[in-house]
């Protein structure tokens, strides 16, 4: 008989090669965050803390930070799922979603507050079936 055995999640972590055009919500007051950040730092802290491994969380707000985070996800097993940036607001969406959506560790794509006066007067619709998002304009 199969036995469940549950992980232990860090399910919101940012990695980035940091450069402050791409992260301008860090400011001066947050000197610590401005460096890189990536998995090789956070692996033997997650473990020594009893955690699985970690879900990557998108902090710029670009495909290419979608992307970087993905390949960092290949090439760490402990970076067990991506949450990632697409334009919601772009003609171009489904074309956005469909360079990603087929990668398994694709877990979800998020939109931040910040661009909300951009999404004015649109819905956001994410269903429950993997791999699908639809959007009603």
């Amino acid at each position: 008989m199969l036995r469940f055995v549950p992980m232990r999640i860090d399910s919101h972590q940012h990695f980035w090669h940091y450069q402050a055009p791409s992260y301008p919500w860090i400011t001066e007051r947050m000197r610590i965050l401005q460096r890189d950040y990536l998995p090789a730092e956070l692996e033997p802290l997650l473990r020594a803390g009893g955690f699985d491994g970690c879900i990557a969380v998108q902090a710029c707000q670009s495909v290419e930070d979608t992307a970087f985070l993905l390949e960092l996800a290949r090439r760490h097993a402990f970076v067990k799922g991506v949450v990632g940036w697409v334009d919601l607001c772009s003609d171009r969406l489904d074309e956005q979603l469909a360079r990603f959506a087929l990668d398994p560790k694709l877990v979800g794509v998020r939109h931040s507050s910040g661009d909300d006066d951009m999404c004015a007067g649109r819905t956001f619709t994410a269903t429950s079936r993997p791999r699908r998002v639809s959007l009603a304009r």
